[in-house]
């Protein structure tokens, strides 16, 4: 019996996360989330998943009572469905409703603040006892880590407050949040491993926990932390599928990869079908084998990953490809959506023959799918007529700034930040122009190719998607796009340029902490000087984000012509790309959209509220 739990163990890390390096950053990633997990519902979004959530965990979809937000429950995210109103992140619900049962079973025999102290403890420990399996002081560095583990628990302990139950549905939606953020680093972690080597995927992994907005949004519970975990798990298959000798694995891993975009319609349907759409045209491109019965396989698969999100739009809209997004934003005493001609819905053919039905309902559903397509085409266009506004441009990747009409939705703070604000590594990037047009004139291919050419497609598509609607306000860190920030830092990782500040692991390693610790410290106290307000905070950081990415991308244009000494200064330069926005992310999240009811640890919380008290 302890063969088989052994070999059943070890066949769920591998499948999970590949091997002990990725369980290592998985728990790390846990830690620093944990670091700064706030209690609330912080857009007006979350209120409907949480309602959605609650009500689903007492039987049903439809949201019949509403326990957070406004009492109508006419909030962002709440749709009219065929016969009530309903949450549009199904997918998100359903998924977390275990958790949710998982933690009032736990209110029902314990304090659920203590228990969630202690696991978020425990990680300590786990970071340590997994980390001493590679150090030549195992023994000293597991004791050092129980040591941390026992001591960060009595202290958090000794300040503890109760938790009140009815934070059980947000906590349970964050809790999924931070575990596909956590897990979107270790498929990136287990990508570049296999592409380059281990010690660049460990540190790319980290970077995404650490050094993106993926750290930012890990415990904000929306969509974005689940479709990145899915798209980073979806590119993961792809290039194994390219990787793999035998025809049989190479298939196997394609169709893995078509049962995750599948799955990820369930999350967010139009930017699941710029996935789709992604995968589809890459694959039969560069694919060895196209025969019918290989795509035979791969139509069934994705077939039967479609199923959660057909069944729950036919139960909420009627019709299998009406997804919730789609339907119109509940508002107090509005008439329910009649379906789309589905049997029994209240568009007139509860009188029909079943056989009529049927064929009445496929009709309407065909209609539908040339409407989503012609939806998704023009969105397109759109996003391609914005690629000739320089300005808007500017705004979205590069500089935001105040912009009074995204300002006017944030309470007149300029809070949101450009994509290379938010992630200054971006800035290794400027090289792809070249490796690019390079790549255009050698004409070969070979197992990486494909799976480069898959992530700049997806990166495209979903940018086209979205940049018609951008810059919006509650952005922060341009949220839409973090599906695409994982492989940003995938692309940074390709060049050389850039895996070799690994060669300079002292160098990489102090930049980076000491950024962090006194850097954090230097900015905090100019604002608490200055007496600055949100706005004026953020763009502080993001004027110091966009010097370092201005700094890497200058770097890495300049390595060729830097002599072997003088080598370290690129891993200085990278380190402190990092570091900064990593400051961003713990003071962000800490200190200026900290959260009136509080932070899951009780430390945190206890020294957020004397920083806020010093900063206003």
């Amino acid at each position: 019996m302890s063969a088989q739990y052994d070999a059943l163990k070890t066949r769920l890390l591998r499948a999970v996360f590949g091997d002990q390096v990725g369980l290592l950053l998985f728990i790390g990633a846990l830690a620093f989330f944990g670091l700064y997990w706030r209690l609330g519902l912080f857009i007006n979004d979350n209120y409907a998943v949480a309602n959605g959530l609650y009500n689903a965990a007492n039987g049903h979809l439809r949201v019949t009572e509403i326990v957070y937000g406004p009492s109508s429950g006419a909030v962002p995210g709440m749709v009219s469905g065929q016969d009530g109103r309903y949450s549009r992140n199904v997918g998100q619900i359903l998924v977390t409703l275990p958790v949710l049962w998982a933690l009032e079973g736990i209110a029902a025999v314990a304090d659920v603040r203590v228990v969630l102290v202690a696991l978020w403890s425990s990680t300590i420990l786990g970071f340590g006892v997994v980390l001493s399996r590679w150090t030549a002081r195992g023994s000293l560095v597991r004791a050092g880590a129980a040591g941390c583990a026992v001591v960060a628990f009595a202290l958090n302990l000794s300040v503890a407050t109760v938790l009140e139950t009815r934070w059980l549905a947000p906590l349970a939606l964050q809790v999924t949040s931070i575990l596909a953020a956590a897990l979107t680093g270790v498929f990136l972690y287990r990508l570049i491993s296999r592409v380059h080597d281990t010690r660049a995927g460990l540190v790319a992994g980290a970077i995404v926990a650490v050094a993106t907005p993926v750290g930012f949004w890990a415990s904000i519970p929306k969509r974005h932390t689940y479709m990145a975990m899915l798209v980073m798990a979806t590119v993961y298959c792809f290039f194994r599928s390219r990787e793999a000798q035998a025809n049989s694995e190479s298939l196997r891993f394609r169709a893995l990869a078509y049962a995750l975009v599948g799955l990820s319609t369930w999350i967010q349907a139009g930017e699941a079908f710029a996935l789709f759409v992604s995968l589809l045209v890459v694959d039969l491109v560069t694919a060895r084998s196209t025969t019918l019965r290989d795509l035979g396989i791969l139509a069934g698969v994705f077939g039967l990953s479609l199923v959660p999100f057909l069944v729950t739009n036919l139960v909420i809209a009627g019709n299998p490809l009406m997804p919730p997004m789609l339907l119109p934003r509940y508002r107090p005493g509005m008439a329910v959506t009649g379906g789309s001609g589905g049997a029994g819905t209240s568009g007139g053919t509860t009188s029909l023959p079943i056989w009529l039905a049927v064929v009445h309902l496929l009709e309407t559903t065909g209609v539908k799918a040339l409407e989503q397509m012609s939806r998704f085409t023009s969105v397109l266009s759109r996003g391609l007529s914005v690629l000739t506004a320089p300005n808007r441009l500017m705004h979205i990747f590069v500089r935001s700034g105040y912009i009074e009409r995204v300002a006017s939705g944030d309470h007149g703070q300029a809070v949101n930040l450009a994509l290379l604000e938010a992630m200054p590594v971006a800035g290794a990037l400027v090289l792809v122009p070249r490796a690019v047009w390079r790549r255009v004139r050698a004409r070969t291919w070979s197992s990486i190719e494909p799976t480069d050419l898959f992530v700049g497609v997806y990166g495209v598509s979903l940018t086209l998607f979205y940049i018609p609607r951008l810059p919006l306000h509650a952005m922060i860190t341009v949220r839409y796009l973090l599906p695409v920030m994982p492989l940003l830092v995938y692309g940074a990782f390709r060049f050389a340029s850039v895996r070799e500040v690994l060669d300079f692991p002292r160098a990489l390693g102090f930049a980076y902490g000491g950024t962090v610790l006194i850097g954090s410290q230097a900015i905090l106290t100019y604002l608490i000087v200055r007496g600055v307000t949100v706005g004026e905070a953020a763009q502080v950081h993001a004027w110091v984000n966009l010097v370092a990415a201005a700094g890497l991308a200058g770097w890495v244009l300049v390595r060729p012509a830097v002599s072997k000494r003088g080598r370290p200064v690129g891993a200085v330069v990278f380190g402190v790309a990092c570091g900064v926005t990593t400051c961003f992310l713990l003071l962000a999240c800490g200190v200026y959209f900290a959260s009136g009811s509080g932070f899951v640890l009780p430390g945190v919380e206890w020294l957020s509220e004397r920083l806020v008290r010093a900063l206003i």
